[in-house]
């Protein structure tokens, strides 16, 4: 990040924005001017600054084939977020290393019209993200195309999930 904003200023900035009831990333200038300005020492950021620096952590699409049909699917693996999902779950009590957790994963579909949105069997356009939960508490996400079949790849997907989980000194029940 190169401005004078730390990331925790921008999550900062976007809590208070959706959870004060605005909807879009620009009601940040309302708060920014209105709501905020008896608390000097707030750090609000720009609307523009919020999105490149969150632009920084996006990372390209890794591409699958299937060897049995030959498709090919789209994945977003971004290692660097998943571990901020984690940290954060620590930093903030919900998770105590010293205790195991409950591990847990699914695919949920949700439908998107954007313009990378692939249609699916659920007879949408949309994707099918896969999600690890430790304790109820997303830790990792990694999302897919719409049409990728949840068996696809999904071991290798767990994989990761779990090597982050040991990397962080993080226990499952078993």
């Amino acid at each position: 990040m190169n401005s004078k904003y730390k990331y925790s200023n921008i999550v900062e900035n976007l809590t208070s924005v959706y959870l004060s009831g605005g909807e879009v990333l620009e009601d940040v200038h309302f708060f920014r001017q209105e709501a905020f300005k008896e608390n000097p020492d707030y750090c609000f950021c720009s609307a523009d600054t919020i999105a490149r620096d969150l632009k920084k952590l996006s990372v390209e699409n890794a591409e699958f084939q299937a060897v049995e049909s030959g498709k090919t699917y789209q994945f977003n693996i971004n290692d660097r977020l998943n571990g901020l999902l984690l940290n954060g779950l620590i930093q903030l009590g919900m998770v105590d290393k010293e205790q195991p957790v409950t591990f847990d994963y699914d695919n949920q579909f949700v439908k998107a019209e954007k313009y990378d949105a692939t249609y699916s069997y659920k007879k949408a356009f949309g994707y099918f993200p896969g999600i690890a939960q430790i304790n109820l508490h997303p830790f990792y996400i990694e999302n897919r195309d719409g049409n990728a079949n949840v068996k696809f790849e999904q071991a290798e997907t767990l994989e990761r999930a779990f090597a982050q989980l040991k990397a962080n000194g993080i226990r499952v029940v078993s």
